[in-house]
């Protein structure tokens, strides 16, 4: 297959899709021309292993048609040159119409053009073409070439730069058409847009192929370097096609699989019987009668290709036929009634057996289950029914007995989603209103800060089970983790020297265009370990790394709204950057120089730059966090040479230019910059960095959200959800209210009408529309785990606003219990000692999937290093009364430094009951969270003494409707108190509305070694989504705070049908100390539990 270099220069874009990270493709050519795949989000494209010219290679697949998706190459990835190569294998599956499988630019187009063949539907014809204005100005074959669908075969496409310019197209490395354009030439191309893989100008519709290893070249190779590209012989394509052939043949055969009559690689295949007495002119095998001797097949094969050919004789075994009694076994053991212990509709009943037995039916209740299948349920209590099926064959016969349960007719109704859905632009309901569609009106009101998480210095995670063992994984990862390849492409970008460390890889490989922001997780995970474990082995990591940044830091000078680079956005190539740190800017610090800045501030999209205040931020906030947990300056330095870099560089900006910059899609994603700089503000009272944090201000979502209005629908989800916690870290520096206003309004949005059971958001990256959760599950691309951590640090902020509003922390304990804590794999592997998810796949039979240790690199697994060292900090918030509220009944100790005591609490994950133990004497008072799970069951007891129990005022902000509609908009909605029906057991309603529990308060003088035990009972109920699912109610299943996963591999839905207690329905167990659940056969475990395994999260629900 390809390959040696040397011959024809190296490409200045090449992609071997060996490195894929989520949709971005790595550049191995140096020239950071990253690819992103597009429509993964909506299956149109994904990555699979295939076997191409012998070898098993990584591909990506795009699957055609309306939602097929497809390659595209950063704007500026052709430059001016020689002439232009184009080298890649490729596979076509499908053709219905005409596609492009590559096209470069717009109004001068370069292409690789296919057509369906009008004379076999087994092939197509491809022509390459070139125009500089539509088809009355294309150049293209006259005899287009043809060649077989589901083959795969080597292209390359040369185009030259003199007029005329010749197009030649090269199969499988050789010449197989040409033509020329007459008045266009490749330097037309130079700095193009629109450039694809799978997709064009001129095609309507993306193409259904898989391609890899694509390089491009600046000149045309001559024919002589384009047979290096490819190198196999016809003889050694029918020895690979042969072995292709005879790896479908067994030692003993019982049946032929389908013979082809042509290869992958394009040879023809005929076969021909040698053993015509065992094998019928139809490829039918006769096997020996039961009792005989096994018989022999034998069959010659003849491949050809071009003039050559190549035979093989392959020969099996044709075993005897078995005996009627095995025969009747294995056609018994094949009966299945789906869920025979949950009947409550007509059975299937098979009347025979794939291998010829007869089958009759028997039951034991013929008026309610008849011996067709049909049943006629019973009016009160389930009935058990014993089923028997009879078989014979031959001289043959058994009997099989299948216990069946048929339910009652209950009379349940189907759940009504009481909530209007919102529309993009329309009002955002909150805990009792619905959707008025009036503009509504914002009452000025500032809510203050109420309470507040505790020092995590006084906080200490005694967990042994599920978050122990996490946090041990990560601070075993963080230990491994090399500082100084963490530091290499900082010390590269400033000309440093790299300490012989290796570079990391994934996306921060030294190319990458968002490495850095990796080492600022790093930072941050750092301080956290430390923080959580008071450890000084994280403080000297991190002080290692924070010297070595400022050292680099201070390298960079000059004035940051001078700097300007040498790109353009049709030419950014990453040879062009600045390599002199000296005009750079002073305070500038990145692993790369400051060109993506510039390049945004001109609009270039991304993959032609990515995110680079993202990354900034990371940095940034990554030096804040350890300023705060480690108390060290320098890190504070290095935070404020960022900060006043950024509002230097930005305050030449207008207003319009950096409203159209955040609003690019990922190339203006700029995480939480507004977050850290409001937080740099408030520790140092600098005005300037108060100034920066507002020019992040996203003004064309923040103004709608403060007014009540979805502005999110289609958005990128982490692209914004950061955003919002600088909104409110804005607000908390400025008490401007609409900042407090568009980051509540933003969670109601988002926890009631784009949140699935788990917590998590989004399909793909994106939010999708409101209220339709169910039909955007896809199989594994919904809850993005940066999303989820995200949403948990907004929520943390919040809830210190409105402490006593306990569906905070309800929200933060689902996502906590059901994603964050489930994204980690338990299985510790070499190369993968912390395996973290990039999506937590909610889809009917999905499998998660872990990064490594130093090949990723995602944004995902940055945030998966901070995770799982910050359990511990929103157990307990201070109020501002004084008293202690107590949010997670996880297992820990508090240092109440004020009251002298320490609080124990234990709590044997998954906790049924937690015990507080007080040490000494003191008066406290205690807010004990009720969650929406068991707020009628919930109780609490001092030394045993059961205790009456005192509910906490609701100090929510008074006076003020938080989604910004006024008491005189508010619809009469809200639902009523009582026990959860299906109506209000949404994921938006079932914890995150008034049917919450808030808090039970205890305030009294304690002894030493007093006890508290808070009794926390569990129970089932369902979260459904807004939308049905054909038809059906759609639900995960929770048992207390746990969403129960499925353990079953298939990818339809799987169909549950309960009665009114859904108890009854499964028997209830536990495996050492984790509940699990059975539906006849089918094992239900926690989400946090469902691990290297499929599993089912959601479920169409048949309401009894």
């Amino acid at each position: 297959m390809a390959s040696n270099q040397k011959h024809h220069g190296p490409p200045t874009v090449h992609y071997n899709m060996q490195e894929v990270s989520s949709t971005i493709v790595p550049d191995l050519s140096g020239g950071g021309y990253a690819g992103v795949i597009r429509g993964i989000d909506r299956g149109g494209a994904y990555m699979e292993q295939d076997l191409v010219f012998g070898r098993q290679l990584p591909v990506l697949t795009l699957t055609g048609g309306e939602k097929g998706g497809y390659l595209q190459l950063p704007d500026g990835c052709i430059q001016k040159g020689e002439g232009i190569t184009v080298s890649f294998y490729v596979r076509i599956s499908e053709l219905a119409d005409y596609t492009a499988l590559f096209s470069f630019g717009r109004d001068n187009c370069f292409y690789l053009s296919a057509l369906p063949s009008d004379e076999s539907p087994d092939y197509i014809r491809l022509s390459p073409g070139a125009t500089s204005g539509g088809r009355s100005q294309e150049a293209a074959l006259s005899d287009w070439v043809p060649m077989r669908k589901n083959t795969w075969f080597h292209t390359v496409v040369t185009f030259a730069a003199d007029l005329p310019a010749p197009l030649c197209l090269y199969l499988d490395g050789r010449p197989a058409g040409n033509t020329a354009h007459r008045r266009m030439d490749a330097d037309a191309l130079s700095g193009c847009t629109d450039c694809f893989f799978g997709y064009g100008f001129l095609s309507q519709n993306p193409a259904a192929m898989s391609v890899t290893d694509i390089r491009i070249f600046p000149r045309v190779l001559e024919e002589e370097e384009i047979s290096t590209l490819f190198r196999l012989s016809d003889q050694a394509r029918l020895s690979l096609e042969m072995d292709t052939v005879c790896a479908l043949f067994s030692e003993r055969m019982t049946l032929l699989p389908p013979l082809p009559d042509a290869g992958a690689l394009g040879a023809a295949i005929r076969a021909e019987i040698i053993t015509t007495d065992t094998i019928t002119e139809d490829f039918q095998l006769l096997r020996p009668a039961s009792g005989n001797p096994d018989a022999c097949g034998s069959i010659r094969f003849v491949l050809s290709y071009h003039d050559e050919t190549l035979e093989k004789t392959v020969s099996f075994l044709i075993p005897a036929l078995p005996s009627d009694d095995i025969l009747l076994q294995g056609d018994m053991a094949d009966v299945k009634i789906p869920f025979p212990g949950h009947v409550s509709a007509d059975l299937y009943l098979p009347c025979k057996g794939s291998n010829g037995a007869s089958f009759r039916w028997e039951s034991s209740d013929p008026e309610h289950l008849s011996g067709t299948g049909k049943i006629i349920r019973p009016q009160k209590a389930p009935l058990e029914i014993l089923l028997t099926l009879h078989a014979s064959l031959g001289k043959a016969s058994a009997k099989r007995e299948f216990p069946i349960t048929l339910y009652p007719v209950y009379g349940q109704k189907k759940p009504v989603h009481k909530q209007s859905s919102p529309n993009p632009g329309s009002a955002v309901p909150n805990r009792s209103s619905s959707v008025t569609g009036r503009k509504p009106s914002v009452p000025m009101h500032i809510p203050h800060r109420q309470a507040g998480a505790v020092s995590l210095k006084d906080v200490a995670l005694l967990d042994q089970s599920l978050f122990g063992g996490n946090q041990k994984r990560c601070l075993d990862y963080l230990a491994l983790l090399d500082c100084d390849r963490m530091l290499y492409n900082f010390r590269k970008a400033f000309g440093q020297d790299t300490c012989n460390a290796l570079p990391p890889g994934g996306w921060e490989e030294p190319a990458g265009l968002l490495r850095g922001h990796s080492t600022g997780h790093f930072l941050s995970a750092l301080a956290y370990a430390y923080a959580s474990t008071h450890d000084s082995f994280w403080k000297e990591k991190a002080l290692y790394l924070i010297r070595e940044l400022r050292r680099l830091q201070l390298l960079s000078a000059g004035d940051p709204a001078a700097f300007a680079t040498a790109c353009t956005p049709r030419n950014a190539a990453q040879s062009l950057w600045s390599r002199d740190p000296s005009c750079w800017g002073e305070g500038y610090l990145s692993a790369y120089p400051p060109d993506q800045f510039a390049l945004l501030e001109q609009f270039t999209p991304y993959a032609t730059i990515w995110a680079p205040y993202y990354t900034l931020h990371k940095l940034l906030a990554g030096f804040l966090d350890c300023y705060l947990q480690l108390d060290c300056k320098t890190a504070l330095d290095c935070a404020e040479g960022i900060g006043l870099w950024v509002y230097r560089r930005l305050s030449p900006t207008s207003a319009g230019q950096r409203a159209k910059m955040w609003g690019m899609y990922i190339a203006g994603e700029y995480g939480g910059m507004n977050e850290s700089l409001s937080l740099l503000f408030q520790l140092t009272e600098k005005q300037c960095y108060r100034e920066a944090a507002a020019m992040f201000d996203n003004t064309q979502v923040f103004d709608g959200l403060a007014q009540g209005l979805d502005t999110i629908t289609g958005l990128h989800a982490n692209q914004h959800i950061p955003q919002m916690i600088g909104a409110m870290q804005e607000f908390i520096a400025t008490g401007e209210a609409h900042y407090y206003r568009t980051a509540k309004n933003f969670w109601e949005l988002v926890t009631a009408h784009y949140a699935y059971s788990i917590g998590g958001v989004g399909r793909g990256e994106n939010f999708k529309e409101p209220d339709i959760l169910a039909a955007n599950i896809e199989s594994d691309r919904n809850c993005e785990t940066c999303a989820a951590y995200n949403m948990l640090k907004l929520t943390g902020m919040l809830s210190c606003y409105s402490p006593g509003d306990s569906r905070f922390m309800d929200y933060y304990e689902r996502t906590l219990y059901n994603q964050i804590a489930a994204s980690q794999n338990p299985l510790v592997r070499p190369g993968a000692h912390h395996g973290v998810t990039y999506m937590l796949p909610i889809g009917p039979g999905a499998r998660r999937e872990y990064s490594n240790d130093y090949e990723d690199f995602t944004c995902c697994h940055g945030t998966g290093m901070e995770n799982h060292v910050r359990y511990s900090e929103h157990i307990y918030h201070m109020g501002e009364d004084g008293g202690l509220y107590i949010q997670l009944y996880l297992s820990s100790s508090f240092r109440w430094e004020q009251k002298g005591v320490t609080l124990t609490q234990t709590a044997d994950f998954p906790a049924f009951e937690s015990v507080f133990t007080i040490d000494r004497a003191a008066r406290l008072k205690l807010y004990f969270r009720i969650p929406y799970w068991c707020r009628d069951s919930f109780s609490l007891s001092v030394n045993g003494v059961q205790q009456t129990l005192r509910y906490a005022a609701d100090n929510t902000d008074s006076g003020i409707s938080d989604s910004g509609i006024s008491d005189s908009d508010i619809s009469d909605a809200a639902v009523s108190d009582g026990d959860i029906s299906p109506e209000d057991t949404f994921c938006g309603v079932d914890s995150m509305t008034d049917k919450c529990g808030g808090y039970a308060v205890l305030e009294r003088d304690f002894a030493a070694g007093d006890k508290i035990t808070v009794q926390l009972p569990h129970r089932l109920h369902l979260c459904y989504t807004p939308d049905s699912y054909e038809a059906m109610p759609a639900a995960s299943l929770m048992y207390g705070p746990f969403v129960m996963t499925a353990l079953a591999s298939g990818t339809e839905w799987i169909t549950l049908s309960l009665p009114p207690e859904p108890e009854a329905a499964f028997v209830m167990a536990e495996e050492n100390g984790m509940p699990v659940l059975w539906y006849d056969n089918l094992k239900f475990v926690p989400m946090y539990a469902a691990h290297n395994t499929p599993y089912h999260t959601y479920f169409k629900i048949n309401l009894l």
